[in-house]
């Protein structure tokens, strides 16, 4: 006889340490509860049959004498039971309809159905997506290299111009006191 692959607990997930510590103690509490509960209903009664009274003349003071002995336990004991369901449902491998197997769980169970073919062809399609990256960021970064190249050049042109164009002042500013220079030598010639 074979056994389902869900098992028991509907999708086969094992019951996590702390589920188990929560479902213990929202059991306890569970128990304390029920308790508290029967100990105020006894010493209601026997409050009541003392003084001889009923509990129908003032039962308004007994239910918020009964809710006041046992509610903190029973929220309490909710309380553990939720967090247990909740630790329960986050281990289980389907959330509310919605996967939450790992990525790698996924390429694994891929990896496993795929034939030989399929696997050297999906291989040889991830390195031709390489590739082509590697070819694109190469011809960005050549891209960007001519770019500089052309715009170190235009600078340097530019200082070029100005160079030749403050040269051509300077000499054309030293030409003219040469020519001043040289007809005061002829005049001193001439005396």
């Amino acid at each position: 006889m074979k056994l389902s692959k869900k098992g028991t607990s509907g999708a086969g997930a094992k019951t996590s340490a702390l589920e188990i510590v929560l479902y213990i103690v929202a059991g306890i509490t569970a128990a304390i509860a029920i308790y508290m509960t029967y100990s105020a209903i006894s010493y209601i009664s026997s409050y009541y049959s003392n003084y001889g009274v009923s509990i129908s003349s003032n039962p308004g003071q007994a239910i918020q004498y009964i809710v006041g002995q046992a509610f903190a336990y029973y929220a309490w004991m909710f309380v553990f039971f939720v967090l247990a369901r909740v630790i329960r449902k986050l281990g289980h491998p389907t959330v509310i309809g919605k996967s939450t197997t790992s990525k790698v769980a996924v390429q694994t169970a891929r990896l496993s159905e795929e034939s030989p073919e399929e696997r050297k062809a999906r291989k040889e399609k991830e390195e031709a997506e390489k590739k082509a990256r590697e070819d694109k960021i190469a011809a960005e970064a050549e891209n960007k290299a001519q770019k500089r190249a052309a715009k170190e050049e235009a600078r340097a042109k530019k200082k070029a111009e100005k160079a030749a164009k403050y040269n051509h002042k300077e000499e054309a500013n030293e030409e003219a006191p040469e020519k001043d220079n040289t007809s005061d030598e002829n005049t001193d010639t001439d005396k």
